[in-house]
């Protein structure tokens, strides 16, 4: 018989509360998730206003972490301005933020440009030699779930060679 121990399923009140905590303190990732919780409207009312509040908030502080080094910031920084998250969407500085993760060996960037390099989106001509050099960091630096994308583009690769 296994013995599974259950966490407490938290309250959306309490999930706020401490999305909220962390904001007080600046975490960038509570602002986000804030922002998404209001923009969605499926747990509270919805509330765009709000909403974007905490979307320019998050903008700011992973600016903030973005200059101390955290690639993970990088990224997400890519993301906001990808899709217009507490900025003006900008699909350029959102390519250069994600390459600038990349080079900062964050693994979801990698895979990011890997795939977009490989299917010609996100404002990117298609390479394969560079996408599966992206792909090979991501995986040396453990992600998982990337030899399925590089199996892809293996594919691709055969595929255009013919």
């Amino acid at each position: 018989v296994r013995n599974e121990q259950t966490k407490p399923e938290l309250s959306t009140n309490e999930i706020i509360a401490l999305f909220e905590k962390g904001a007080t303190i600046g975490f960038a990732n509570a602002f986000r998730q804030l922002g998404h919780v209001y923009n969605a409207g499926k747990r509270v009312p919805q509330d765009l206003a709000l909403s974007k509040s905490y979307y320019r908030q998050a903008f700011r502080a992973f600016e903030r972490d973005d200059s101390e080094g955290d690639p993970q910031a990088t990224y997400t920084l890519y993301v906001c301005y990808f899709n217009g998250e507490g900025v003006q969407k900008d699909i350029q500085k959102a390519i250069a933020c994600l390459l600038k993760a990349a080079e900062r060996d964050y693994p979801d960037a990698l895979v990011r440009l890997g795939d977009a390099l490989r299917e010609g989106n996100r404002g990117m001509a298609i390479d394969y030699e560079r996408a599966e050099g992206y792909y090979k960091r991501a995986i040396a630096l453990g992600r998982e779930g990337v030899q399925a994308r590089l199996h892809l583009l293996h594919i691709a690769m055969k595929k255009d060679r013919r």
